[in-house]
Protein backbone atom coordinates (compact mmCIF):
# COMPACT_ATOMS: atom_id res chain seq x y z
CA UNK A 1 0.00 0.00 0.00
CA UNK A 2 2.68 2.37 0.91
CA UNK A 3 4.48 1.76 -2.55
CA UNK A 4 1.32 2.58 -4.44
CA UNK A 5 1.24 5.85 -2.32
CA UNK A 6 4.65 6.80 -3.28
CA UNK A 7 3.30 6.14 -7.05
CA UNK A 8 0.63 8.00 -6.81
CA UNK A 9 2.79 10.94 -5.11
CA UNK A 10 5.12 10.60 -7.92
CA UNK A 11 2.59 10.85 -10.85
CA UNK A 12 1.17 13.69 -9.24
CA UNK A 13 4.36 16.03 -8.67
CA UNK A 14 5.51 14.84 -12.27
CA UNK A 15 3.62 17.24 -14.48
CA UNK A 16 3.51 19.96 -11.85
CA UNK A 17 7.87 19.20 -11.93
CA UNK A 18 7.90 19.18 -15.91
CA UNK A 19 5.83 22.07 -16.63
CA UNK A 20 8.60 24.50 -14.87
CA UNK A 21 11.45 25.62 -16.70
CA UNK A 22 15.12 26.87 -15.05
CA UNK A 23 16.61 30.12 -16.43
CA UNK A 24 20.01 29.49 -16.37
CA UNK A 25 22.51 32.31 -15.92
CA UNK A 26 26.09 32.35 -16.57
CA UNK A 27 29.23 32.02 -14.54
CA UNK A 28 30.58 35.20 -15.83
CA UNK A 29 28.50 37.98 -14.08
CA UNK A 30 29.33 40.92 -16.78
CA UNK A 31 27.55 38.37 -18.98
CA UNK A 32 24.08 37.95 -17.24
CA UNK A 33 21.38 39.75 -18.81
CA UNK A 34 19.46 41.77 -17.49
CA UNK A 35 16.15 40.14 -16.90
CA UNK A 36 13.32 41.69 -15.16
CA UNK A 37 9.15 40.35 -14.40
CA UNK A 38 5.82 41.41 -14.46
CA UNK A 39 3.91 40.78 -10.94
CA UNK A 40 0.30 42.67 -10.65
CA UNK A 41 1.18 46.16 -12.60
CA UNK A 42 4.64 46.88 -12.18
CA UNK A 43 8.39 44.88 -13.67
CA UNK A 44 10.88 44.36 -11.05
CA UNK A 45 13.78 42.91 -11.75
CA UNK A 46 15.42 39.95 -11.10
CA UNK A 47 18.74 39.69 -9.23
CA UNK A 48 21.66 37.53 -9.58
CA UNK A 49 22.17 35.73 -6.45
CA UNK A 50 22.37 31.98 -7.78
CA UNK A 51 23.13 29.99 -11.25
CA UNK A 52 19.61 29.66 -11.96
CA UNK A 53 15.81 30.65 -11.64
CA UNK A 54 12.56 28.29 -11.42
CA UNK A 55 10.18 29.91 -13.79
CA UNK A 56 6.48 28.61 -13.66
CA UNK A 57 4.13 27.27 -16.61
CA UNK A 58 3.06 30.58 -18.68
CA UNK A 59 5.17 32.97 -16.70
CA UNK A 60 7.18 35.52 -19.10
CA UNK A 61 10.53 37.30 -18.28
CA UNK A 62 11.96 40.08 -20.29
CA UNK A 63 16.14 40.40 -20.96
CA UNK A 64 18.15 42.97 -22.35
CA UNK A 65 21.08 43.06 -23.00
CA UNK A 66 23.57 46.12 -24.00
CA UNK A 67 26.01 44.17 -26.28
CA UNK A 68 22.72 42.49 -27.51
CA UNK A 69 22.62 38.43 -26.79
CA UNK A 70 25.04 35.54 -27.71
CA UNK A 71 23.02 32.55 -29.65
CA UNK A 72 25.85 30.76 -30.92
CA UNK A 73 25.63 27.71 -28.05
CA UNK A 74 21.72 28.42 -28.70
CA UNK A 75 20.59 26.10 -31.83
CA UNK A 76 16.91 25.32 -33.32
CA UNK A 77 15.64 22.28 -31.68
CA UNK A 78 12.68 20.06 -30.72
CA UNK A 79 12.36 18.08 -27.25
CA UNK A 80 10.78 14.99 -26.44
CA UNK A 81 11.19 13.16 -22.91
CA UNK A 82 12.96 10.70 -24.83
CA UNK A 83 15.27 12.60 -27.03
CA UNK A 84 16.42 15.99 -28.49
CA UNK A 85 16.73 16.86 -31.86
CA UNK A 86 18.95 20.12 -33.07
CA UNK A 87 20.02 21.35 -36.46
CA UNK A 88 22.34 24.04 -37.33
CA UNK A 89 20.64 26.98 -37.72
CA UNK A 90 21.08 29.82 -35.08
CA UNK A 91 18.63 32.47 -33.88
CA UNK A 92 19.94 35.85 -35.00
CA UNK A 93 22.92 37.15 -32.68
CA UNK A 94 21.64 41.00 -33.29
CA UNK A 95 19.16 41.00 -30.95
CA UNK A 96 18.98 43.16 -27.55
CA UNK A 97 15.76 42.75 -25.69
CA UNK A 98 14.05 38.72 -25.58
CA UNK A 99 10.94 37.83 -24.27
CA UNK A 100 11.40 34.50 -22.53
CA UNK A 101 8.28 32.71 -21.90
CA UNK A 102 7.84 28.89 -19.74
CA UNK A 103 5.94 26.96 -22.33
CA UNK A 104 5.24 23.14 -21.59
CA UNK A 105 8.84 22.62 -19.90
CA UNK A 106 10.91 24.79 -22.04
CA UNK A 107 11.80 28.13 -22.99
CA UNK A 108 10.32 29.98 -25.51
CA UNK A 109 11.36 33.10 -27.15
CA UNK A 110 9.37 34.21 -30.49
CA UNK A 111 8.15 30.77 -31.48
CA UNK A 112 11.93 29.28 -30.99
CA UNK A 113 12.43 26.75 -27.97
CA UNK A 114 15.77 28.01 -26.61
CA UNK A 115 18.34 25.30 -25.37
CA UNK A 116 17.81 24.28 -21.42
CA UNK A 117 21.75 23.26 -21.12
CA UNK A 118 22.95 26.58 -22.14
CA UNK A 119 22.68 29.66 -20.03
CA UNK A 120 21.17 32.64 -22.17
CA UNK A 121 24.30 35.63 -22.11
CA UNK A 122 25.36 38.71 -23.47
CA UNK A 123 27.94 39.34 -26.36
CA UNK A 124 31.30 40.25 -24.54
CA UNK A 125 32.18 43.94 -24.35
CA UNK A 126 34.51 45.09 -27.43
CA UNK A 127 37.17 47.79 -27.03
CA UNK A 128 39.04 50.13 -28.90
CA UNK A 129 41.74 52.06 -28.82
CA UNK A 130 40.27 56.42 -30.66
CA UNK A 131 42.23 59.28 -31.37
CA UNK A 132 41.10 62.43 -29.22
CA UNK A 133 40.34 65.25 -31.57
CA UNK A 134 40.46 68.29 -29.62
CA UNK A 135 37.96 71.01 -30.93
CA UNK A 136 39.04 73.62 -28.34
CA UNK A 137 40.80 72.98 -25.43
CA UNK A 138 40.69 74.68 -22.23
CA UNK A 139 42.66 75.03 -19.13
CA UNK A 140 40.89 71.56 -17.58
CA UNK A 141 42.63 69.31 -20.62
CA UNK A 142 45.86 70.80 -20.52
CA UNK A 143 47.54 67.63 -19.07
CA UNK A 144 49.28 66.32 -22.15
CA UNK A 145 52.47 67.71 -23.62
CA UNK A 146 51.71 69.25 -27.43
CA UNK A 147 54.04 66.46 -29.05
CA UNK A 148 52.39 63.70 -27.45
CA UNK A 149 49.13 62.18 -28.72
CA UNK A 150 45.76 61.78 -26.44
CA UNK A 151 43.70 58.84 -27.21
CA UNK A 152 40.24 57.39 -25.48
CA UNK A 153 39.99 54.06 -24.61
CA UNK A 154 36.28 53.58 -25.27
CA UNK A 155 33.82 50.54 -25.58
CA UNK A 156 32.59 50.38 -28.53
CA UNK A 157 29.44 47.94 -28.71
CA UNK A 158 27.32 49.32 -26.20
CA UNK A 159 24.45 51.71 -26.32
CA UNK A 160 25.56 54.60 -24.90
CA UNK A 161 29.64 53.48 -25.20
CA UNK A 162 31.71 54.64 -22.47
CA UNK A 163 34.93 55.77 -21.69
CA UNK A 164 37.60 53.64 -19.93
CA UNK A 165 40.17 56.29 -18.91
CA UNK A 166 42.49 58.94 -22.01
CA UNK A 167 45.75 58.53 -21.94
CA UNK A 168 48.91 59.99 -23.27
CA UNK A 169 51.24 58.58 -25.62
CA UNK A 170 54.42 59.20 -27.71
CA UNK A 171 54.21 57.65 -30.93
CA UNK A 172 57.95 58.85 -31.62
CA UNK A 173 58.88 56.05 -28.69
CA UNK A 174 56.20 54.13 -28.44
CA UNK A 175 55.91 54.72 -24.84
CA UNK A 176 52.75 55.57 -22.46
CA UNK A 177 53.51 59.20 -20.68
CA UNK A 178 50.27 58.97 -18.76
CA UNK A 179 47.32 57.76 -18.37
CA UNK A 180 43.70 59.64 -16.58
CA UNK A 181 40.48 57.93 -15.74
CA UNK A 182 37.99 58.08 -12.16
CA UNK A 183 37.74 56.47 -9.26
CA UNK A 184 34.01 54.95 -9.14
CA UNK A 185 32.70 53.77 -5.83
CA UNK A 186 28.55 53.06 -5.21
CA UNK A 187 27.17 54.08 -1.94
CA UNK A 188 25.68 50.97 -0.23
CA UNK A 189 22.01 50.73 1.61
CA UNK A 190 21.99 53.73 4.52
CA UNK A 191 21.20 50.63 7.19
CA UNK A 192 24.88 49.41 6.42
CA UNK A 193 27.00 52.47 5.02
CA UNK A 194 30.21 50.04 5.14
CA UNK A 195 28.49 47.73 2.56
CA UNK A 196 29.44 49.25 -0.93
CA UNK A 197 27.74 48.04 -4.29
CA UNK A 198 29.75 46.78 -7.18
CA UNK A 199 30.55 49.01 -9.37
CA UNK A 200 29.52 48.19 -13.16
CA UNK A 201 30.50 49.36 -16.80
CA UNK A 202 27.15 51.71 -16.42
CA UNK A 203 28.91 53.35 -14.09
CA UNK A 204 31.75 54.80 -16.07
CA UNK A 205 30.91 57.88 -18.23
CA UNK A 206 29.13 58.08 -21.56
CA UNK A 207 32.02 58.69 -24.33
CA UNK A 208 31.24 61.43 -27.05
CA UNK A 209 31.21 60.65 -30.54
CA UNK A 210 33.88 58.56 -31.63
CA UNK A 211 36.83 59.43 -33.81
CA UNK A 212 38.63 56.81 -36.46
CA UNK A 213 40.18 53.23 -34.37
CA UNK A 214 44.00 53.21 -34.16
CA UNK A 215 44.13 49.46 -34.61
CA UNK A 216 47.44 48.95 -34.67
CA UNK A 217 47.66 50.52 -30.96
CA UNK A 218 44.90 48.30 -29.63
CA UNK A 219 46.06 45.01 -30.73
CA UNK A 220 49.55 45.34 -32.02
CA UNK A 221 52.94 43.72 -30.22
CA UNK A 222 54.85 47.20 -29.13
CA UNK A 223 57.64 45.90 -27.24
CA UNK A 224 59.42 42.91 -26.78
CA UNK A 225 58.34 39.74 -24.68
CA UNK A 226 59.55 39.82 -20.96
CA UNK A 227 61.67 36.24 -21.55
CA UNK A 228 63.35 38.44 -24.37
CA UNK A 229 64.08 40.78 -22.00
CA UNK A 230 65.54 38.89 -19.05
CA UNK A 231 67.60 37.68 -21.66
CA UNK A 232 68.97 40.85 -22.23
CA UNK A 233 69.33 42.30 -18.78
CA UNK A 234 71.27 38.68 -17.87
CA UNK A 235 73.69 39.97 -20.94
CA UNK A 236 74.06 43.09 -20.10
CA UNK A 237 75.01 42.09 -16.11
CA UNK A 238 78.08 39.99 -17.44
CA UNK A 239 79.72 43.70 -17.73
CA UNK A 240 78.41 45.19 -14.44
CA UNK A 241 76.99 43.45 -11.83
CA UNK A 242 74.95 45.73 -10.28
CA UNK A 243 72.62 44.85 -13.28
CA UNK A 244 71.70 41.54 -11.39
CA UNK A 245 69.33 43.47 -9.01
CA UNK A 246 67.62 45.00 -12.05
CA UNK A 247 64.54 42.06 -12.15
CA UNK A 248 62.57 44.97 -14.70
CA UNK A 249 59.56 43.16 -16.76
CA UNK A 250 56.54 44.45 -18.87
CA UNK A 251 53.30 44.48 -17.07
CA UNK A 252 50.28 47.19 -17.39
CA UNK A 253 50.87 50.46 -15.50
CA UNK A 254 47.05 49.85 -13.91
CA UNK A 255 47.56 47.23 -10.68
CA UNK A 256 44.23 47.67 -9.16
CA UNK A 257 40.34 48.91 -9.44
CA UNK A 258 37.05 47.44 -10.23
CA UNK A 259 38.02 48.38 -13.80
CA UNK A 260 41.59 46.32 -14.04
CA UNK A 261 39.75 43.29 -16.39
CA UNK A 262 38.99 45.93 -18.49
CA UNK A 263 42.15 47.83 -18.85
CA UNK A 264 44.05 44.55 -19.63
CA UNK A 265 41.89 44.82 -22.92
CA UNK A 266 43.90 47.14 -24.08
CA UNK A 267 47.02 44.25 -24.54
CA UNK A 268 50.62 46.13 -24.43
CA UNK A 269 49.67 49.72 -24.78
CA UNK A 270 49.36 50.36 -21.32
CA UNK A 271 52.70 48.70 -20.55
CA UNK A 272 55.56 50.35 -18.83
CA UNK A 273 58.68 48.91 -17.28
CA UNK A 274 58.43 48.33 -13.58
CA UNK A 275 60.81 47.26 -10.90
CA UNK A 276 59.11 44.02 -9.65
CA UNK A 277 60.04 44.78 -5.99
CA UNK A 278 58.37 47.90 -6.66
CA UNK A 279 55.10 46.45 -8.44
CA UNK A 280 54.65 43.48 -5.97
CA UNK A 281 55.31 45.38 -2.50
CA UNK A 282 54.93 49.27 -1.89
CA UNK A 283 53.06 49.92 -4.58
CA UNK A 284 50.11 47.41 -3.82
CA UNK A 285 50.24 48.59 -0.13
CA UNK A 286 49.35 52.43 -1.75
CA UNK A 287 46.92 51.03 -3.89
CA UNK A 288 44.99 48.78 -1.57
CA UNK A 289 44.86 52.24 0.71
CA UNK A 290 43.40 54.39 -1.67
CA UNK A 291 40.71 51.62 -2.25
CA UNK A 292 39.59 51.10 0.62
CA UNK A 293 39.96 55.27 1.00
CA UNK A 294 37.60 55.70 -2.18
CA UNK A 295 35.45 52.88 -1.31
CA UNK A 296 32.54 54.43 0.17
CA UNK A 297 33.18 57.95 -0.58
CA UNK A 298 35.73 60.38 -1.40
CA UNK A 299 36.37 60.39 -5.60
CA UNK A 300 39.30 61.60 -7.40
CA UNK A 301 40.67 61.95 -10.88
CA UNK A 302 43.45 59.94 -11.56
CA UNK A 303 46.73 60.83 -13.34
CA UNK A 304 49.14 58.21 -13.45
CA UNK A 305 52.08 58.16 -15.60
CA UNK A 306 56.20 57.84 -15.52
CA UNK A 307 59.01 59.87 -15.30
CA UNK A 308 62.81 60.07 -15.59
CA UNK A 309 65.30 57.26 -16.81
CA UNK A 310 66.57 54.57 -13.84
CA UNK A 311 69.88 55.51 -13.20
CA UNK A 312 72.69 52.41 -13.08
CA UNK A 313 75.97 52.65 -10.95
CA UNK A 314 79.21 51.03 -12.60
CA UNK A 315 80.23 48.28 -11.01
CA UNK A 316 84.19 49.52 -11.30
CA UNK A 317 82.73 52.54 -9.62
CA UNK A 318 79.82 53.19 -8.38
CA UNK A 319 79.78 57.01 -8.02
CA UNK A 320 79.27 57.07 -11.97
CA UNK A 321 75.87 56.02 -13.08
CA UNK A 322 74.73 55.72 -16.88
CA UNK A 323 71.53 55.34 -18.24
CA UNK A 324 69.60 51.87 -18.58
CA UNK A 325 68.90 50.64 -22.20
CA UNK A 326 66.15 48.44 -23.05
CA UNK A 327 66.69 47.52 -26.81
CA UNK A 328 62.84 46.90 -28.16
CA UNK A 329 61.64 45.85 -31.41
CA UNK A 330 60.25 49.31 -32.13
CA UNK A 331 62.85 52.18 -30.78
CA UNK A 332 65.08 51.42 -27.38
CA UNK A 333 63.58 53.08 -24.33
CA UNK A 334 64.79 53.13 -20.67
CA UNK A 335 63.68 51.96 -17.65
CA UNK A 336 61.38 54.82 -15.56
CA UNK A 337 62.83 56.24 -12.67
CA UNK A 338 59.75 56.99 -10.62
CA UNK A 339 55.74 55.93 -10.98
CA UNK A 340 53.69 58.63 -10.13
CA UNK A 341 50.05 59.16 -9.35
CA UNK A 342 48.45 62.64 -9.28
CA UNK A 343 45.10 62.55 -6.94
CA UNK A 344 43.21 65.19 -7.89
CA UNK A 345 39.69 65.02 -5.60
CA UNK A 346 36.48 65.30 -7.57
CA UNK A 347 34.07 66.04 -4.39
CA UNK A 348 36.24 68.79 -2.87
CA UNK A 349 36.35 66.92 0.68
CA UNK A 350 40.50 66.20 0.03
CA UNK A 351 43.64 68.15 -0.79
CA UNK A 352 44.90 67.19 -4.02
CA UNK A 353 48.20 64.54 -3.80
CA UNK A 354 51.24 63.54 -6.14
CA UNK A 355 52.40 60.05 -5.07
CA UNK A 356 55.94 59.18 -6.42
CA UNK A 357 57.72 55.58 -6.23
CA UNK A 358 61.08 55.35 -6.98
CA UNK A 359 61.34 52.27 -9.63
CA UNK A 360 65.10 51.52 -8.64
CA UNK A 361 67.30 48.98 -6.60
CA UNK A 362 69.67 51.90 -6.52
CA UNK A 363 67.67 54.05 -3.83
CA UNK A 364 70.93 53.41 -1.56
CA UNK A 365 73.50 55.19 -4.24
CA UNK A 366 72.21 58.96 -3.95
CA UNK A 367 71.71 60.72 -1.18
CA UNK A 368 67.66 61.20 0.11
CA UNK A 369 67.08 64.22 -1.25
CA UNK A 370 68.11 63.41 -4.65
CA UNK A 371 65.51 60.25 -4.46
CA UNK A 372 62.90 62.32 -2.92
CA UNK A 373 62.84 65.49 -4.49
CA UNK A 374 60.46 67.23 -2.56
CA UNK A 375 58.88 67.65 0.95
CA UNK A 376 57.85 64.06 2.36
CA UNK A 377 54.08 64.55 3.82
CA UNK A 378 52.82 60.74 3.59
CA UNK A 379 53.03 61.04 7.16
CA UNK A 380 50.41 63.33 7.55
CA UNK A 381 48.29 61.20 4.96
CA UNK A 382 45.50 59.63 7.81
CA UNK A 383 44.53 57.28 4.69
CA UNK A 384 47.60 56.05 4.41
CA UNK A 385 48.37 54.96 8.19
CA UNK A 386 48.16 51.62 7.96
CA UNK A 387 50.41 51.49 4.31
CA UNK A 388 53.01 54.11 4.80
CA UNK A 389 55.44 52.12 7.40
CA UNK A 390 57.68 50.43 4.69
CA UNK A 391 57.67 53.38 2.29
CA UNK A 392 61.47 54.22 3.33
CA UNK A 393 62.52 50.74 2.68
CA UNK A 394 64.85 50.82 -0.18
CA UNK A 395 64.22 47.10 -1.30
CA UNK A 396 60.55 47.15 -1.66
CA UNK A 397 60.52 50.37 -3.57
CA UNK A 398 60.85 53.90 -1.75
CA UNK A 399 57.31 55.84 -1.99
CA UNK A 400 56.89 59.65 -0.75
CA UNK A 401 54.29 62.27 -1.33
CA UNK A 402 54.36 65.73 -2.04
CA UNK A 403 52.18 68.93 -2.10
CA UNK A 404 51.77 70.98 -5.99
CA UNK A 405 53.34 73.97 -3.63
CA UNK A 406 55.95 71.36 -2.60
CA UNK A 407 56.87 70.86 -6.13
CA UNK A 408 57.68 74.19 -7.39
CA UNK A 409 61.01 74.52 -7.16
CA UNK A 410 61.62 71.43 -8.65
CA UNK A 411 63.20 70.61 -11.61
CA UNK A 412 61.14 67.32 -12.32
CA UNK A 413 58.09 69.62 -12.27
CA UNK A 414 58.84 70.35 -16.13
CA UNK A 415 58.60 67.08 -17.05
CA UNK A 416 55.18 66.44 -15.20
CA UNK A 417 51.27 66.96 -17.27
CA UNK A 418 50.64 70.56 -17.05
CA UNK A 419 47.89 71.24 -14.76
CA UNK A 420 46.10 74.83 -14.89
CA UNK A 421 43.09 75.52 -12.98
CA UNK A 422 42.06 78.83 -11.92
CA UNK A 423 41.63 77.76 -8.12
CA UNK A 424 45.40 75.42 -7.71
CA UNK A 425 48.45 76.04 -8.10
CA UNK A 426 49.29 77.44 -11.68
CA UNK A 427 52.41 76.91 -14.27
CA UNK A 428 52.76 76.89 -17.33
CA UNK A 429 56.05 75.40 -19.39
CA UNK A 430 57.48 78.19 -20.33
CA UNK A 431 57.23 80.32 -16.74
CA UNK A 432 58.93 77.36 -15.15
CA UNK A 433 62.42 78.20 -13.68
CA UNK A 434 64.63 75.55 -12.61
CA UNK A 435 67.31 76.16 -10.05
CA UNK A 436 70.84 76.09 -11.35
CA UNK A 437 72.42 73.38 -8.65
CA UNK A 438 75.42 74.31 -6.41
CA UNK A 439 77.17 71.14 -6.38
CA UNK A 440 75.39 68.97 -8.71
CA UNK A 441 74.56 65.60 -6.97
CA UNK A 442 74.80 62.77 -9.19
CA UNK A 443 71.28 61.95 -10.79
CA UNK A 444 71.25 66.63 -11.86
CA UNK A 445 74.92 65.63 -13.24
CA UNK A 446 74.09 63.30 -15.50
CA UNK A 447 71.04 64.96 -16.78
CA UNK A 448 74.11 67.25 -18.10
CA UNK A 449 75.56 64.06 -19.68
CA UNK A 450 72.53 62.52 -20.77
CA UNK A 451 73.77 62.01 -24.48
CA UNK A 452 75.98 58.84 -25.00
CA UNK A 453 75.75 57.68 -21.74
CA UNK A 454 73.63 54.52 -22.56
CA UNK A 455 74.26 50.68 -22.29
CA UNK A 456 73.65 48.87 -25.09
CA UNK A 457 72.00 45.71 -24.38
CA UNK A 458 72.55 43.78 -27.37
CA UNK A 459 73.62 44.87 -31.13
CA UNK A 460 70.75 43.81 -32.21
CA UNK A 461 67.28 41.82 -31.74
CA UNK A 462 68.87 39.14 -34.44
CA UNK A 463 71.45 38.72 -31.24
CA UNK A 464 69.18 37.79 -29.26
CA UNK A 465 67.27 34.86 -31.56
CA UNK A 466 70.63 33.74 -31.82
CA UNK A 467 71.21 33.42 -28.38
CA UNK A 468 68.06 31.99 -27.87
CA UNK A 469 68.85 29.35 -30.31
CA UNK A 470 72.19 28.60 -28.55
CA UNK A 471 69.70 27.91 -24.98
Amino acid sequence: MFKYKILWIFCYLLPMVWSDCILQFPNNMEHVPEWKTRIGKSWFKVPYITRGLLMKEGETFEGYCATKFNFEENRKCFYTIDYEDCNEASLSSDIENITATCVNGFLEYDGEIISPHNALSCNDVEWSVNQWEIIEINENENWCKDEHQIFMLNTKNLKPNRTLAYICYDLNEFSLQAIKYKTIHHQGDKANSNKSMPVTLSDLPATSSLSGEVKFLNRGFLHIQNELLQIQLEHISDTNAWLKLANYEYENIIQSGPYLKYFKQYHELLDILWWHNLRVTNWPRFLNALEQHTKIENTYEVHMGTLGEVHVPLWTNPNEMKYLEIENDFVNGTAPQYIWTYLESSDGKNPDLYVFAYNSPYAEFFNYNDVRFCHDICDNIAWLKDARSTFNFANFGVIFCCTLDSLKDSPYLQKLPQRVTNHRMMYQKENVSIPPPSSPSPPLAIENLKTNLKFKALESLNKIKEFLKKK
